[in-house]
């Protein structure tokens, strides 16, 4: 296998793992904000602020 070849094949990777790792960033982002909207709703309704620090205390 040339240099170039291989060369070729490690941009390949590099280019996959990328791609991959924009995925994830993203699907973390998805739960992240999904969480977010969680303890939103959940403080609007008044059981607690969002905090674990004002977890028990109602708003």
């Amino acid at each position: 296998m040339s240099t170039q070849t291989q060369l070729d094949r490690i941009e390949q990777n590099q280019q996959i793992i990328i791609e991959q790792n924009n995925r994830l960033l993203e699907a973390f982002a998805a739960l992240a904000e999904e969480e977010e909207q969680e303890e939103l709703a959940v403080s609007l309704d008044g059981e607690y602020a969002g905090s674990e620090r004002d977890q028990d205390q109602p708003l």
